[in-house]
């Protein structure tokens, strides 16, 4: 078996390549061997550790599988010194982009693909998500509207971050286009002051919503046939207060085969391509503040706009 000792990490992408060029059938399992990253905690990427060998951390390892569309398996120890490094090859026809429904509606529905992530399992999105709520300081009865709800994991961390009688007295309001995500959003929370509703968001205007004091969407403004400009238009002159708070999510990332890959994916380009997510969200924070929002960007699978008067 392959054994990495000083060379660089070039030197082993260089390798593993060659390796993938050979099978890259999904599936497949390239193995070898480096340095037990233990030996080096507290240096950096390539400075020699206690066994003066390149230290790469199990970060380094996963950073490397993520961009080579692999995952990391567990890593098995050898002895003290050595451990072997596996990363499988990912299939990345197993992408839920591709699912086609007679029912485009259910494209993101309750058997879709899409389904089966829950973003609260993505520590980057739940540390970046929860710390805004947080941040803004919710208050008792306020109205709060999501949209593109789907099966509503962003009440689940709602509710997390507060006070049961504080989260009882909200009036939460989600809104989805598929029937089948509404319809298990519905069975998840059943209380009362919950309200679900099956609908194009683009229609906002028919639904007699009124204003809310928090409005969430995530990863839904940039879906094909969003009409951006009007909806955000409607949602400002409309159902927005003087001390409304706004949080929205882009997706910087994209799943393959149950792996989550760094970087917006736009069609017909191989690798990420982020000039059209950065135009998106100049746009939204443009229009925010002409409107005297304050405006925040974080976030790193999700980047995330939160807004607040």
């Amino acid at each position: 078996m392959k054994k990495f000792t000083i060379e660089t990490l070039a030197d082993i992408i260089s390798w593993i390549r060659n390796q993938v060029e050979i099978n890259n059938s999904p599936g497949h399992v390239i193995e070898f061997i480096v340095s037990n990253p233990d030996l080096g905690i507290g240096r950096y990427s390539g400075e020699l550790n206690s066994k003066k060998l390149p230290h790469r951390s199990l970060k380094n390892w996963q950073d490397l599988a993520e961009y080579l569309d692999c995952r990391l398996l567990l890593p098995q120890p050898v002895d003290e010194m050595w451990v072997k490094i596996r990363l499988q090859i990912v299939d990345k026809n197993e992408d839920w982009h591709h699912q086609h429904f007679p029912d485009k509606s259910e494209k993101y529905g309750a058997n879709s693909t899409y389904f089966r992530i829950n973003k609260l399992e993505e520590p980057t999105f739940l540390f970046d998500y929860t710390r805004l709520l947080q941040q803004i300081q919710i208050k008792p009865g306020w109205r709060v509207l999501n949209l593109g709800v789907n099966k509503g994991d962003e009440f689940v961390a709602l509710k997390n971050v507060m006070a049961r009688d504080c989260f009882e007295s909200l009036e939460l309001t989600g809104i989805d286009f598929s029937q089948s995500a509404i319809d298990v959003a519905r069975n998840r929370f059943s209380g009362k002051n919950h309200r679900f509703i099956c609908a194009d968001i683009n229609t906002l205007a028919n639904l007699s919503l009124g204003q809310f004091d928090l409005i969430i969407s995530i990863g839904t403004l940039q879906s094909p046939g969003i009409d951006r400009q009007n909806l955000l238009r409607q949602l400002v002159q409309a159902h927005v207060g003087a001390e409304s708070a706004l949080i929205f999510g882009f997706p910087n990332s994209r799943y393959f085969d149950g792996e989550i890959k760094y970087g917006a994916h736009v069609k017909n380009y191989s690798e990420p391509e982020l000039s059209l997510l950065v135009k998106d969200i100049m746009f939204y924070k443009k229009y925010l503040q002409q409107h005297k929002f304050k405006v925040q960007v974080s976030g790193k699978y999700y980047i995330l706009l939160f807004a607040i008067r």
